[in-house]
């Protein structure tokens, strides 16, 4: 039986901020938005809804110590400065879900008509 995370684990969203969204993101391009191109790219549409689960589930465990417990898990991680942790994990939960509509597309013809793929 595989291991089953506990409920304070995140592995899509630790994924994430320390593979993607690190101090040196700039290496996906110039904006934070690149990196997050990349993580969807690179991973697919599995690992979108799987880290957009992990981002709503860290929001609801850690309500009370937001801040600090973003800085305690990611330190490397990258953020707008100033910006709050909510924020920034709303902003990444929103640009995820974009990322998420456009991964799957529904074909209008040929082998396989009315099935989702990959966009």
């Amino acid at each position: 039986m595989p291991d089953i995370p506990s409920l304070d684990s995140y592995p899509y969203l630790d994924q994430l901020l320390s593979g993607y969204l690190f101090s040196d993101y700039t290496i996906y391009g110039p904006d934070l938005a690149d990196a997050v191109a990349a993580y969807a790219s690179d991973g697919g549409w599995l690992d979108i809804v799987a880290a957009r689960a992990d981002i709503r589930r860290f929001l609801a465990v850690h309500r009370d110590d937001l801040e600090a417990e973003l800085a305690r898990r990611f330190p490397d991680h990258a953020q707008v400065p100033g910006q709050s942790a909510s924020d920034y994990l709303d902003w990444l939960d929103r640009t995820l879900a974009s990322h998420q509509a456009v991964w799957i597309t529904v074909r209008q013809d040929g082998p396989g008509a009315g099935s989702a793929v990959p966009g």
